[in-house]
C-alpha cells in the first residue's frame, strides 16, 4: 500500500483529469498488488489473520469464505463494486474494461457466490 501511495504521489502531475483521481489511485493500488503477488508467492499463515474473524458475524465469515472460493478473476468485481462502493462505470475504468463487461462479470460473480453459499459449487 505504501508503494502505491508513493507511486501516486510521484506521478500525480501526470494525471490529466483530476476528476478521475479515485479511479486512477485504485488502478495504481491494484497494479502494485499484482506486482507484489508476482514477485513473491502469496502465502499467508492462518495465525496472522485469525483475529480478523473473531469479531465478524457468522454470516460475514461465510460470505468472506465464499468470496475466497470464487475463481480469482471474479473477485475484483465483487470487492470493487460492493466493498469499495464503486459504480459500474468506476469498476470499468479501474479494470480497463467496458461498462457492459463490468456489469456482466459482476452478475456472473454474484451467481457464482449464490451457488457457493447454497452449497452448489458449480455455476449455472
Amino acid at each position: 500500500m505504501q508503494e502505491a501511495l508513493i507511486s501516486a504521489w510521484q506521478s500525480y502531475e501526470s494525471l490529466r483529469n483530476k476528476g478521475y483521481f479515485k479511479t486512477w489511485i485504485t488502478r495504481i493500488v491494484i497494479n502494485k498488488c499484482k506486482d507484489h503477488l508476482r514477485r513473491a508467492k502469496y502465502t499467508c499463515p492462518f495465525d496472522d489473520n485469525a483475529g480478523l474473524f473473531y469479531d465478524m458475524q457468522t454470516r460475514d465469515v461465510e460470505l468472506m469464505d465464499a468470496i475466497c472460493r470464487l475463481e480469482p478473476k471474479f473477485v475484483p468485481y465483487i470487492t470493487l463494486r460492493f466493498y469499495n462502493d464503486m459504480t459500474y462505470e468506476e469498476v470499468a475504468k479501474s479494470l480497463r474494461i467496458t461498462v457492459s463487461t463490468a456489469k456482466y462479470r459482476t452478475k456472473t460473480a454474484l451467481r457464482m457466490l449464490e451457488n457457493i453459499l447454497k452449497g452448489d459449487e458449480g455455476c449455472d
